[in-house]
Order: C-alpha cells, then sequence, then structure tokens
C-alpha cells in the first residue's frame, strides 16, 4: 500500500505517467516503482509501444548479460519514423520474474524513468524510449524477483551495466 501511495504522490507531483508500463518519477530521490498497464499512446514519445520493436530495423544488442541458461539485454532498433530506440529483452528467463529497463535521463546513472513487463514467456521485452547523442541519457536492463529498482540488489536476478 505504501508504494501505491508513493506512486500516486509522485504523480501527482510531477503531473507525470504514461500508460503501458510506464512511469515517469520525480527526481532520483523519490523514484517510485513503474506500474504496469495495457498500451501506449501515440502521443506518448519518446515512448515507443512494445509491439513496435520487433519491427525496428538495424538491431544491435550494446549490452547482454547471460545468467543461468537466461540472458537479459539492452536492446535498440531504428523505427519506421527514422528515430532509434532502446528496450529491455529477457531470453529464457523465469516466469515469476519481472522484466524492468531503466533510463537515466540527467547523467547521474540513477534511473528516472521505467518500463517493466511480467515474464510470461520465454522472450519478453518492453515498450522503447527514444535514445539520444546526449551522455546524459543512458538505458541499463534487469530481471527482478518483484517491483523494485534495477539497484535493489535483494531483488534483482541481473542487471546490465549502463548503455
Amino acid at each position: 500500500m505504501g508504494a501505491i501511495k508513493k506512486t500516486l504522490a509522485t504523480v501527482a507531483a510531477t503531473g507525470m505517467m504514461l500508460t503501458g508500463g510506464v512511469v515517469a518519477a520525480g527526481p532520483a530521490a523519490a523514484a517510485a516503482p513503474a506500474i504496469e498497464t495495457e498500451e501506449v499512446t501515440a502521443q506518448a514519445y519518446p515512448w515507443l509501444d512494445r509491439s513496435h520493436m520487433t519491427s525496428t530495423t538495424s538491431q544491435q544488442t550494446p549490452r547482454n548479460l547471460p545468467y543461468g541458461s537466461a540472458s537479459v539485454q539492452v536492446r535498440t532498433g531504428i523505427h519506421s519514423d527514422g528515430s532509434r530506440y532502446g528496450w529491455a529483452r529477457a531470453l529464457n528467463a523465469n516466469t515469476n520474474h519481472i522484466l524492468r529497463f531503466e533510463i537515466d535521463t540527467d547523467g547521474d546513472r540513477v534511473w528516472d524513468l521505467a518500463a517493466t513487463k511480467n515474464i510470461d514467456g520465454n522472450t519478453q521485452w518492453t515498450n522503447g524510449y527514444a535514445t539520444s547523442s546526449s551522455s546524459n541519457r543512458a538505458f541499463r536492463a534487469c530481471v527482478m524477483r518483484s517491483i523494485s529498482g534495477c539497484g535493489t540488489a535483494s531483488q534483482v536476478v541481473a542487471v546490465t551495466d549502463w548503455w
């Protein structure tokens, strides 16, 4: 219940919440857990709905972390609009876990935005977020036992380095 109140307080204070498993938190110190919902609207730019990730071109995997027989990755690809997006992908992960994609927007390497996806099959991926030439923007991916940040050691199964 405390996490819900904290999330609602953050949303009320910042006025920033998107659908599609995406919550934009306020300052890093007040980071709220992401909430999974059903869809992202086209107006959610720079977020892109997960259904578009597999149709991107020039896909790359700048971060790949094998653990056991599974792997967590940061992936990138070019959308049909010409923009490059990043997203998290899990391969062969436990179906009781959660995939999380964290975005740092201000260069402090603490998440500012995040997308989550319940793992319910062999290959899962999150919504995507537009890349940037700015060194302030960075991505990382993790697989967790329950919703928390990728920096919560007790809940994280595997976490990539920032990219």
